[in-house]
């Protein structure tokens, strides 16, 4: 796998190895998604994303892999499912963002096993992001009014729920971006092209991630702006047809 660091790549093959000593002829494919799947790795920050298919959901092996795997230093986030679920569409949105980026974008490798995913159009994505938009927006609202908290620090989880909002706008805009900067970088320009005004903002996201504990200012000022454009723009204000034209520009 190309630009994995070698903790990440030693890490993956351990697991691969046990998923297929406890799961046996029951494993039929093992996903790589996330940053990693994107040979886009943040050391000390990334976390491994894996997605799972078995023959059928067996809860004991199941629960012996994930208590295995809690052992390791990276954290390691897992999605199961079963073929038939895979063969009737029977997936969450992440794993639809997944499968599309693997397609069309040569990303998220299939580690172990033959890929089983089926083709899924992006037009799938945004409408699954245009359903969830509204519990994704008041959680991390509900996020945001605990950082203000004065003894509360920003933690990990708030930035990866904050660029999940993020991705969510993107792909109801008809825009495609994943990573941390590009992500951002699309997000300014979307508000620019709604508000037609210059944005200036100074977040550099990277330089938040290596030092969480002295950028909470700059984390606070920023979700003001995201969610103050949220509140402003055409997505809430239900017009759709402008939504279209910037699509169309893409």
């Amino acid at each position: 796998m190309k630009n994995i660091p070698k903790n990440y790549d030693e890490q993956l093959k351990e697991i691969v190895k046990l998923a297929e000593i406890i799961f046996g002829d029951n494993l039929l494919n093992i996903t790589l998604g996330g940053s990693a799947g994107k040979g886009l790795v943040i050391q000390n920050w990334s976390d491994i994303d894996l997605y799972l298919v078995l023959k059928e959901y067996n809860i004991d092996q199941v629960f012996i892999f994930m208590k295995k795997i809690e052992k390791y230093k990276i954290h390691t986030g897992t999605t199961f499912y079963t073929l038939d679920e895979i063969s009737n569409n029977i997936i969450d949105g992440k794993t639809k963002m997944m499968c599309y980026e693997k397609q069309e974008f040569n990303l998220n490798p299939t580690i172990y096993g033959d890929d089983v995913f089926n083709k899924v159009e992006y037009e799938k994505v945004r409408e699954n992001d245009i359903e969830v938009l509204p519990s994704i927006l008041h959680d991390f609202r509900r996020r945001f009014i605990k950082l203000l908290s004065e003894d509360e620090k920003v933690e990990k989880t708030y930035i990866k729920k904050m660029f999940v909002l993020i991705k969510c706008l993107l792909n109801i805009y008809g825009v495609f971006s994943f990573g941390y900067e590009n992500c951002l970088k699309e997000f300014l320009r979307i508000v620019e092209l709604e508000t037609g005004l210059t944005c200036n903002i100074d977040f550099d996201i990277i330089a938040v991630i290596n030092n969480l504990e002295n950028s909470k200012k700059d984390v606070a000022d920023f979700s003001i702006f995201l969610l103050n454009f949220i509140s402003s723009s055409y997505i809430l204000k239900g017009d759709k047809k402008w939504i279209k034209e910037l699509v169309l520009e893409q």
